[in-house]
């Protein structure tokens, strides 16, 4: 009976799930997310500290070479919660173009792909869809993670063109600025309890 019991057991710690790792953004640290703009007469950036959002694989933590075929990453940013330092800009940029009472958030929704060394840092290479204006389009991140006091940094740069997504390219005085607005998000995320 001892022997079947052992060989019960056996089996049972072997089917179970391999510990797995889930990490939230840290909204206690200072985040970071930035929009830029080149337009012919002046160029201008937007910002926030507000960005939520979760990372979850197998394993116990980031490694360069392993499989991520499970892992689950999605991030959110308030659009309403952007400023660029001009309130008129703001309120037009929210009302006019992003509409923000119908669509409040920018999203990224994915999975890891892999994970390279990259200097003293990791280099994550994640693929998902941007939702963005109620569209939605398949984008790679390239995040730059390094490992900050118990917790991840997250920096990663990428562009966004506005017509993909719908939006219309606002002009000022006759010139439309350029299309492709380039973001740069620098975030913690921290183990969940």
């Amino acid at each position: 009976m001892n022997r079947l019991a052992l060989c019960a057991a056996c089996v049972l710690g072997l089917a179970q799930p391999c510990a797995s790792a889930e990490y939230h953004v840290d909204t206690s640290r200072t985040n970071d997310v930035r929009f830029y703009s080149d337009a012919p007469i002046e160029d201008f950036e937007g910002a926030t500290r507000l960005i939520d959002g979760y990372v979850y694989w197998k394993g116990d933590s980031l490694r360069a070479g392993e499989v991520y075929d499970t892992s689950e990453v999605y991030f959110e940013v308030p659009l309403a919660a952007l400023r660029t330092g001009i309130d008129l800009r703001d309120r037009h940029m929210r009302e006019n173009y992003l509409h923000t009472d119908r669509h409040p958030y920018v999203s990224f929704k994915g999975k890891i792909d892999r994970v390279e060394p990259h200097g003293d840092t990791l280099r994550v290479v994640a693929s998902g869809k941007v939702d963005l204006h109620g569209h939605q389009k398949d984008y790679v991140m390239n995040c730059d993670v390094s490992r900050a006091d118990g917790s991840y940094r997250v920096d990663a740069a990428f562009d966004v063109k506005l017509t993909d997504f719908d939006i219309e390219v606002p002009s000022l005085m006759f010139l439309k600025i350029n299309e492709i607005i380039q973001v740069k998000v620098s975030f913690y995320v921290k183990r969940a309890a």
